[in-house]
């Protein structure tokens, strides 16, 4: 049961919000589903070709401004390396990763020593899934390799100048992910931890929000 829920989990890449905001009520659904586009009106639940309606945020609770910092994108688990049979579509496989990247569908990390492009995943599925949509949406035919990572954090640093050390001296594991932002692969949860006791000035975050 747990292995098919498990595969059941990873085909899912969505959510949705299914409710009926009734005035004071249910004040943060209906913000969601404001700033989701799915109403066009907050404050007020109105009766259909009727001009009752009720008012809602009566209480100065939910009156206060709700506002959204992003998305977060959460580290992934598993990892592979995306090759390209044909070397001539690699503007293909830009534009295809680029765009499956920004739609949360899969996570794309570049090395900043080299040209890989390595793609990071919560659950496996998403490998097959990526490919799939690589070749019927962009035409581009790739497959995927093993890779030895198996954790990844993104970094920062209040100190530039460790910044700039921490990342040349473990440049094998630094990577910018497809908004730019640096992170940075391991092997295990203990090279991590090892990393993070050497390296007490570095920031290491598990998740980031996506503006």
């Amino acid at each position: 049961m747990e292995k098919y829920n498990r595969k059941e989990v990873d085909k899912r890449r969505t959510f949705g919000i299914i409710s009926h905001p009734d005035a004071g009520k249910t004040t943060l659904t209906e913000k969601l589903l404001l700033f989701g586009g799915a109403i066009q009106q907050a404050g007020a639940v109105k009766a259909r070709k009727a001009a009752r309606h009720a008012v809602s945020d009566w209480m100065e609770i939910e009156k206060e401004p709700l506002k959204f910092t992003g998305i977060p994108n959460f580290a992934p688990e598993y990892f592979r390396r995306v090759t390209l049979k044909n070397p001539l579509k690699i503007k293909h496989l830009q534009k295809g990763l680029k765009q499956l990247a920004e739609e949360g569908a899969v996570q794309v990390f570049r090395p900043i020593t080299g040209n890989d492009y390595i793609l990071g995943v919560i659950g496996r599925l998403q490998f097959d899934i990526t490919m799939a949509r690589l070749k019927s949406e962009y035409g581009v035919d790739a497959v995927y390799e093993p890779v030895d990572y198996k954790v990844a954090r993104w970094v920062d640093c209040g100190d530039p100048k460790k910044m700039a050390e921490f990342e040349k001296k473990n440049s094998a594991g630094i990577v910018r992910d497809s908004e730019g932002t640096l992170a940075f692969l391991t092997t295990s949860e203990w090279n991590l931890g090892f990393y993070m006791e050497q390296w007490p000035d570095i920031s290491f975050y598990k998740t980031r929000e996506i503006a």
